[in-house]
């Protein structure tokens, strides 16, 4: 996985609709820390071609925005070009919090 360091090749990330619903309403216990593991994977992640990056259908929290700031600023996400949060501030989604980190 992103953890185990084999996908610094990685170019665009982008979670599908049903991933999205894994990681935001677990139904299995090993499925509970899926969004939690990749904004840690993320935040510690060396990924230098990573351009794009598509969130839109997390909606991240503030803490997941936590996360993410702690890898661009960490240096992790050099190459990362677009951010797509699409409309995830506000209701269910980060706030000034998220978004000042960033």
């Amino acid at each position: 996985g992103i953890q185990g360091g084999r996908l610094g090749c990685l170019r665009k990330l982008e979670v599908p609709e049903a991933g999205a619903a894994l990681i935001e309403v677990p139904e299995e216990p090993e499925e509970e820390g899926a969004r939690e593991s990749l904004f840690t994977a993320l935040s510690q992640v060396h990924l230098p071609r990573l351009a794009e990056l598509s969130l839109n259908r997390l909606r991240p929290t503030d803490t997941d925005m936590l996360l993410l700031a702690v890898g661009v600023k960490r240096g992790n996400l050099l190459g990362l070009r677009v951010l797509d949060l699409g409309r995830s501030m506000g209701e269910g989604g980060f706030g000034r919090v998220g978004m000042e980190e960033l």
